[in-house]
């Protein structure tokens, strides 16, 4: 399932693009359905997103440009032909090279907008009937026309992921079994075991996993991350090991660090998760707090942890994820500032670091193949009445942390705005509203005068605090409902009908 079809997902979408800045460079606010000029703003977009580090850019049709209001629209991009050919298809073959784009309806409001999604540059410029556009001063131009601004361009193309890089080269074909578990990755991929060693490799040499040419073998590092038997057999690789410290007690006085686990992600993620599940004691919060949190424990607790593998600063090489296990809390920690502001973990649009790592392990079914999963995690917070998650960035990388039950009344203030905020996130992205009542529930508070009370206090603190906004349903005195909205959701204000 793709992030726009995800229930709320595309709402959620537009939402934030609405409150981008107007000289955003990858937005694109479009008025033309001409064939043409949609094929210039898709390699404009293209090029723009690879120069501002985006994994994707976007163009709305239905938006008023400088109120960045929603008036609607009739474009149908899905239906429309370029003389007998479906639109998708005749830019797909005008676009060179293949750039992922894809149009998508969101109605909000009871108006249509649309949604060109479109993927980064990769490796060189995007170009439309031959010819390479960019987005500068509101508008696509040729880059041609800004002769700096194409250099910069071609330097960062030129620049190849760190997952591209060679581990290990000169390996000769027989000695790559002995370093590459190849069998298991045939097997997570879903693929039928082969034992011709030429076909083998040139599927490993698709996958980016190893660059084949003759009697050796290049092994890439995104091969040896994903597949090695043993990490430190790649010199630059071996601090990518995770390594897990369990702490007795709530504070790090008292240190027990396991051996770090060696073998490549894909190979070893089931029995990572599992073995950091296994290090909680069975005496700690964990295991006092729900009746039955296990399952979805378990869940959260893989969801985070591939994050930390996936969104790690892969050139930063003298560090690697790491797992602190306490009494009462998991830190999962990667090397290297956040992508985006912690905030907006949960509803924007996910940004890859690392995308070949992403999807490979997409592609092995060891993420979820829409989302950054952390919507999830928080899904489980409220399932089983946790603390919320936290995600901030610490001068070690990027830290998420997961905490045993306990009571809402036992969570600090802080924890209490948190859950408040996160529950507004979560309701918004699912196409639904936080009110008092499911937030009463979300903290387990009674359904009596003394819970609703409680609600209404944290309500009240977020809400000034600039976490939350009060939306108020139209109606008589009587009928009126409120509802609450997270600090990035449009109010009402933000739509009108057509003329």
């Amino acid at each position: 399932m793709n992030p726009l079809e995800y229930p709320g997902y595309l709402t959620s979408l537009v939402d934030r693009l609405l409150f981008s800045p107007n000289d955003t460079r990858w937005l694109e606010i479009a008025r033309s359905v001409n064939p043409d000029d949609i094929g210039i703003s898709i390699s404009a977009l293209a090029n723009s997103a690879a120069l501002h580090a985006k994994t994707h850019a976007y163009a709305l049709w239905g938006i008023e440009d400088r109120r960045r209001t929603i008036t609607g629209t009739r474009f149908t991009p899905l239906a429309m032909k370029k003389g007998d050919e479906p639109l998708a298809h005749w830019l797909g073959r005008l676009i060179k090279p293949q750039i992922d784009f894809r149009f998508c309806k969101a109605t909000i409001g009871g108006l249509q907008v649309i949604v060109l999604q479109v993927g980064h540059a990769f490796k060189r410029p995007a170009t439309f009937k031959g010819i390479e556009y960019v987005r500068n001063d509101g508008r696509a131009i040729c880059i041609d026309e800004k002769p700096s601004l194409k250099q910069r361009l071609l330097d960062i193309l030129d620049e190849a992921p760190f997952e591209e890089d060679i581990a290990k080269d000169r390996v000769e074909g027989g000695r790559i079994m002995r370093l590459l578990d190849i069998p298991t990755w045939f097997r997570l991929a879903g693929l039928a075991a082969i034992t011709d060693e030429r076909i083998v490799f040139q599927m490993l040499h698709k996958a980016g996993l190893i660059r084949a040419g003759g009697r050796y073998v290049d092994i890439t590092n995104l091969g040896a991350l994903l597949l090695a038997r043993n990490l430190s057999q790649f010199d630059h690789l071996k601090h990518k090991m995770v390594r897990i410290v369990r702490y007795r007690g709530r504070d790090r006085k008292r240190p027990c660090e396991r051996p770090p686990h060696r073998k490549g992600y894909a190979l070893g993620f089931a029995s990572l998760a599992k073995r950091i599940r296994s290090l909680l004691p069975k005496t700690s919060a964990f295991a006092t707090g729900h009746p039955r949190p296990d399952a979805g424990l378990e869940a959260a607790i893989r969801e985070l942890l591939i994050n930390a593998l996936v969104h790690q600063d892969l050139r930063i090489i003298d560090e690697g994820p790491q797992v602190d296990v306490f009494d009462d809390r998991i830190e999962f920690t990667n090397p290297g500032k956040a992508v985006m502001d912690p905030a907006r973990f949960v509803d924007s649009p996910p940004e890859y670091r690392n995308e070949a790592l992403a999807s490979q392990t997409r592609g092995l079914g060891i993420r979820a193949a829409w989302d950054s999963g952390l919507d999830k995690v928080i899904a489980i917070a409220e399932r089983l009445h946790l603390p919320p998650p936290l995600f901030e960035e610490t001068s070690k990388g990027t830290k998420a942390t997961l905490y045993a039950p306990r009571a809402s009344m036992e969570m600090s203030g802080g924890e209490r705005l948190r859950a408040c905020y996160q529950h507004a996130c979560l309701r918004q992205i699912t196409g639904q509203t936080m009110t008092c009542a499911s937030f009463r529930r979300r903290m387990g508070f009674e359904e009596d005068e003394n819970g609703t009370k409680a609600s209404a206090r944290i309500l009240k603190k977020a809400s000034d605090a600039g976490l939350v906004a009060l939306e108020t349903i139209d109606g008589d005195q009587d009928h009126r409902r409120e509802s609450w909205l997270p600090f990035w959701a449009p109010r009402k204000s933000n739509f009108i009908a057509l003329e």
